[in-house]
């Protein structure tokens, strides 16, 4: 695709946008993560990139982008890449204010102490569940994955619909719809079957 057939894209993927398409939402932010994602990474600094994943940053970002895109005025075929690094940006610097790093520096998120009977065997066991877990959720869409992440964060399912736009019952579902999809493809892969 040529430069021009692009921003010609990214102008019609960004009126359905604004016009309340999440598909289009979602079009455009994959077409950008790479950009954004090294954006993010670079402007994370020792500190913060310690603890926090540039994942988690993009996820904040499209939160906010589901939340204001409709108001968001394109001034050129830069604008919306622009857009998105400032909106990136500003999350950094939030994360990067002295207050966000005392607080997580001093108390950091519970401890969660393996058991002390747990074998190196098993506690490798537990990592590669992990690993697999992220691997696994990279095929579901970036919404399903928001919400899955957010609960696991201990968000509650309210909380999540006031911030994606959905309904309380529609977030329970997804996340119950890729809990299970998750567990049934965690399953297999125990089994030594991968495919679906």
């Amino acid at each position: 695709m040529t430069g021009s057939d692009e921003s010609r894209d990214d102008t019609a993927l960004l009126a359905r946008a604004r016009d309340g398409d999440r598909s289009a939402v979602e079009a455009l932010f994959r077409r950008y993560e790479p950009m954004l994602q090294a954006w993010a990474r670079r402007r994370l600094g020792f500190p913060l990139r310690t603890l926090e994943e540039t994942q988690d940053i993009l996820q904040e970002v499209y939160l906010v982008v589901l939340q204001k895109v409709a108001e968001f005025e394109p001034q050129d075929q830069h604008s919306f890449p622009a857009w998105l690094k400032g909106i990136a940006t500003r999350i950094v610097l939030q994360k990067a204010s002295g207050s966000y790093l005392r607080h997580r520096l001093l108390d950091p998120e519970p401890l969660v102490l393996r058991d002390l009977e747990a074998t190196p065997c098993t506690a490798a066991t537990l990592d590669e569940i992990k690993r697999r877990t992220y691997q696994e959720l990279r095929g579901f869409d970036r919404l399903d994955r928001l919400i899955y992440r957010l609960r696991r964060r201990g968000f509650s399912s309210t909380q999540i619909a006031d911030l994606v736009g959905m309904t309380d019952r529609g977030v329970r579902m997804r996340h119950a719809r890729v809990d299970a999809r998750l567990r049934l493809r965690l399953g297999r892969l125990a089994d030594g079957d991968p495919e679906e």
